[in-house]
């Protein structure tokens, strides 16, 4: 999935938000590029724990070592969250 698939599904949901809609149509490339890439990120998480959301690659390492004073995480992959966070790790 590219940034411009991204951009897509974002601006085709808040047309459907904006105008009330229930449903739309999406394109089965992004829909399908989008199921794949969620089967491979619960593909990687460690037994018994599950995905808490996305952060931008290198940012919880920094969070957990004290260098970032705030983490952003995003319930679903976009362009720049792109590396899972899992809950019920132990350090």
């Amino acid at each position: 999935m590219t940034p411009e698939d991204i951009t897509y599904l974002q601006a085709e949901l808040a047309m459907a938000q904006k105008e009330g809609l229930k449903a739309t149509m999406v394109r089965i490339p992004e829909l399908q590029s989008l199921l794949d890439r969620l089967a491979r990120a619960v593909a990687a998480a460690p037994p018994d724990v599950s995905i808490f959301g996305f952060v931008r690659p290198g940012e919880a390492k920094d969070f957990r070592s004290g260098t970032l004073a705030s983490l952003r995480v995003r319930r679903s992959i976009t362009e720049w969250h792109t590396e899972p966070l899992f809950i019920g790790v132990k350090a």
